[in-house]
């Protein structure tokens, strides 16, 4: 067995890196920190929380003020609850929960808000059945009606919602038989030619509607369109009932801080120290209210202290910033670790080979050599496998551990790409992909 040996004089170089880290969080420098897969990343994240609580946790205390620790998924918000143990100093959260208690109470301005949003809503709807020449063969017989026909026909389709959706899934013939709404014939023979085309007329219909109704009701301040409501357990926004998604949050809580220097101050005067894991996979919106944040402390000397932590090549999700941090929060320190306390050298040259953002990976072990590992390009693989079973065919431990980039190759090659591909097809893939947790790897092949 290897990795047992450390080097001393990358182990000084380690501790020097973790110094250097400190030392940027005591001056309240904001700063990137990134490791790669197996340097500790999660463990710089920690003992950097656990040296703010050193240094400063009574007057913390004092000031009733927290440390802010924000991740992507509740599965890493309990796994930095855990390795760090009970502190009531530190706050760890998902970045949505942390926002949406932060700014929930600014209904007022929450409203303003979602008030321009329905109405831009409104306007696109309105567009995509009017005018949008991107969609102007499905909707070219509504358009080609005329204006009175086009508000008869409104009328009579608004007021039969329950029959459009008891039919809804029938083929086109049945659902012309069945859906007996009066609409004139000449106008029925223009717009049910084609059934997909009217379904999707008539739920463009039903969307217009819904907004302008929402529009109304927030300017009478009519019962349940006084607040604005966020529930993590739905993705979807449902923006005619007031119900925004979690990126819909992300983005109203960037125009809220962007807009209220207030806000920012309050934010920073109760979180002076802000800690986020994997940064590569925050969205853009939530660096802009950070980078928000950092400027607001500096002009009132109140500075705050925003650290990233992560890896910009170990992205998952489409809409994380990845290597972009730097562009979008000006003036931040970047720290790198490159020793690995993971795997062997074997391994870490594959790594290396992948990489491409030039943070290259050395073994902190001296007894870091250990086996093989084969790097190979796509239409290589099945050959590469091959040779692996039959030269190791002999050898006590028989398992093969083949490594993928994309889930989708992992699919392929267990032999289960139909059902990924109905995954893939579905409209919240990100999220499936992210509740599913499909492994980059295969284990478990025998010579």
């Amino acid at each position: 067995m290897g990795l047992n040996n450390l080097d001393p004089a990358k182990k000084k170089q380690e501790d020097e890196i973790t110094q250097e880290l400190f030392s940027y969080i005591d001056e309240k420098q904001s700063l990137v920190f990134s490791a790669g897969a197996g340097a500790g990343k999660t463990y710089a994240l920690i003992e950097s929380l656990r040296h703010v609580i050193k240094e400063n946790g009574r007057r913390l205390k004092e000031n009733n003020q927290q440390i802010m620790c924000i991740t992507y998924t509740n599965v890493a918000a309990r796994n930095v609850k855990d390795k760090l143990g009970n502190s009531k100093l530190v706050a760890v959260s998902t970045i949505h929960e942390r926002l949406w208690q932060l700014i929930e109470p600014y209904q007022e301005q929450l409203l303003r808000i979602h008030r321009e949003r329905v109405e831009a809503e409104l306007q696109k709807s309105e567009f995509s059945l009017l005018k949008d020449t991107k969609d102007e063969k499905v909707y070219k017989s509504y358009r080609e009606l005329s204006e009175e026909d086009r508000k008869n026909f409104d009328k009579a389709v608004l007021e039969h919602q329950d029959e459009f959706y008891q039919n809804y899934n029938l083929r086109a013939d049945p659902f012309r038989q069945n859906y007996k709404v009066y609409i004139p014939e000449y106008i029925r023979e223009r717009l049910m030619k084609s059934i997909d085309n009217f379904k999707k007329i008539v739920g463009q219909i039903y969307v217009l509607e819904r907004y302008k109704q929402c529009r109304e009701m927030m300017d009478k301040k009519g019962q349940g369109y006084r607040k604005v409501k966020y529930d993590a357990r739905y993705n979807q926004d449902r923006l005619y009932r007031m119900r925004i998604s979690h990126d819909t949050l992300l983005e109203y809580g960037r125009i809220l801080v962007e807009m209220y220097p207030s806000l920012q101050q309050i934010i920073i005067d109760k979180y002076p120290y802000i800690f986020i894991d994997e940064y590569q996979d925050t969205a853009e919106d939530v660096v802009k209210i950070m980078a928000a944040l950092d400027k607001r402390g500096k002009e009132i000397g109140h500075t705050a202290f925003i650290g990233y932590y992560g890896d910009s090549v170990q992205s998952i999700y489409e809409n994380g910033i990845g290597n972009h941090v730097l562009e979008k929060h000006l003036g931040l320190k970047k720290v790198n670790k490159s020793f690995n306390r993971r795997s062997y050298e074997e391994i870490i040259n594959v790594a290396n080979r992948i990489r491409l953002d030039g943070l290259q990976q050395e073994s902190i072990y001296m007894d870091c050599k250990g086996g093989k590992a084969e790097y190979c390009e796509e239409n290589d693989f099945d050959v590469v496998l091959e040779t692996c079973q039959r030269e190791w065919k002999d050898e006590k431990d028989k398992t093969i551990h083949c490594f993928l980039l994309k889930n989708e190759e992992v699919a392929e090659k267990t032999g289960i790409s139909n059902i990924y591909n109905v995954f893939k097809a579905s409209g919240a893939y990100s999220r499936l992909n992210y509740n599913l947790k499909l492994p980059t790897s295969i284990s478990g092949i025998k010579p």
